[in-house]
């Protein structure tokens, strides 16, 4: 069965009108269809891709090594399909709901984002709708990993447009309760904000976690329990 998950569209004009959502609109973050003023907006850290992606014309080496800010300069045209495919945000979520297992392979991390928003907001199995539905989903970090589970090597404009990103995310989305799942995306984000006088952090509650891979794991903040029920417990507060 196909995936049932939807998403809304109305908030893409005014979220294009950030620039680099505008020149790379496949990295829009997915905004399910039951979002509303109490929901929860979940940061992960970066896309990965292979940089064989890059169109020939561009310098891989440049991009990756040497000058990695100049990924910021290069537009959708710019780029190959596969390169797009690996970067596309709401489509990746949209595959791993997929009964394809070709589609779902490798995207587990979202499967488990839903099991726990279906336990946090006591939804039912048999529910229509999708647990992603009642979130927001995007990576703090524009720039892909350019290694396959490897965390992202940041550059100092990774760090300005991350930043400048969520702003304009919550300008247009209000959500006042964000999870972080990437501690290297939470520091970078903490550190920036309390220059700009707890900005984005005034009025909202913003929890620092840790990748869905390991939420098996027991959690370092709270004794006897695991990341997958910390998680959970946040939804509720």
């Amino acid at each position: 069965m196909a995936s049932k998950l939807k998403i809304t569209t109305k908030y893409d004009e005014q979220l294009c009108n950030f620039h680099d959502f505008s020149m790379r609109p496949f990295l829009l973050p997915h905004i399910g269809k039951l979002v509303n003023f109490d929901s929860v907006l979940f940061i992960m850290e970066s896309h990965y891709i292979n940089p064989d992606f890059f169109e020939h014309q561009y310098d891989k080496e440049n991009l990756n090594i040497k000058s990695p800010e100049l990924f910021y300069n290069v537009k959708e045209e710019g780029l190959t399909e596969k390169f797009k495919e690996y970067l596309n945000t709401r489509q990746i979520i949209k595959d791993s709901e997929s009964s394809d297992k070709t589609l779902a392979k490798g995207k587990s991390v979202y499967r488990k984002l839903s099991s726990v928003i279906r336990t946090g907001h006591r939804l039912k199995d048999n529910i229509v709708d999708s647990p992603l539905d009642y979130v927001g989903i995007y990576n703090y970090f524009q720039r892909p990993s350019f290694k396959q589970a490897a965390s992202i090597n940041v550059c100092e404009k990774d760090i300005i447009v991350a930043y400048d990103a969520l702003n304009h995310i919550l300008k247009i989305v209000n959500f006042q309760k964000i999870i972080f799942t990437s501690a290297k995306a939470y520091d970078c984000f903490i550190k920036i904000d309390n220059l700009n006088n707890k900005d984005i952090q005034h009025n909202r509650k913003i929890f620092r976690g840790t990748h869905p891979r390991v939420w098996g794991n027991v959690c370092a903040y709270e004794n006897g329990i695991t990341w997958k029920q910390w998680v959970i417990n946040r939804l509720g507060m």
